[in-house]
C-alpha cells in the first residue's frame, strides 16, 4: 500500500498587533480632539429647599449668593425670598463679619438687579465681596 504524505496544515494565528495599533491611535485621537471643561458653569439652577435659616447660610467659611435671570435668589443652596434677603445677609454678616461673600449671577441678569444686590450685601457689613465669572 502506498502512503501519501498529508500536507501539513498551516497554523492560522490571529495577529493582534494591528488591532493594538488601531486602538492606541484612537486613544490618542480622542485625547487630542476632546475638550476638558469645568463642570461648574455660570448657569445657575434653583436649589430644592424653600427656606433658609441662619445655620444653613454658612457654607465652607463663605457665603455664596446665587441669582437666576428671573430674579430667584438662593443663599448657599437655599432659596431666599427677596424681602428676606437683606435680613439674612445682615444677620449672617453680623455674626461672622469677616466671612467672604461671593455672588454667582446668571449672565442675563439685569445689571440694576446685580448692583442692588451688591449694595445690600455691602450695607449689611460685608468686608469681602466677589463676583464669579465664567473663564
Amino acid at each position: 500500500m502506498l502512503q501519501f504524505e498529508r500536507p501539513q496544515r498551516k497554523r492560522k494565528d490571529i495577529n493582534i498587533i494591528p488591532l493594538i495599533n488601531v486602538i492606541f491611535l484612537m486613544l490618542i485621537f480622542f485625547m487630542v480632539a476632546g475638550e476638558v471643561r469645568s463642570t461648574d458653569t455660570l448657569v445657575v439652577e434653583a436649589p430644592k429647599r424653600n427656606e433658609a435659616t441662619q445655620e444653613d447660610v454658612l457654607y465652607d467659611d463663605m457665603i455664596i449668593v446665587y441669582v437666576r435671570r428671573d430674579g430667584i435668589i438662593a443663599v448657599n443652596h437655599d432659596i431666599v425670598d427677596l424681602k428676606d434677603f437683606e435680613t439674612i445677609m445682615k444677620t449672617s454678616l453680623y455674626n461672622y463679619p469677616d466671612i467672604p461673600v461671593r455672588i454667582k449671577a446668571d449672565k442675563d441678569l439685569p445689571a440694576k438687579k446685580l448692583l442692588w444686590m451688591m449694595r445690600v450685601i455691602e450695607q449689611s457689613g460685608a468686608s469681602q465681596l466677589s463676583l464669579f465669572t465664567e473663564v
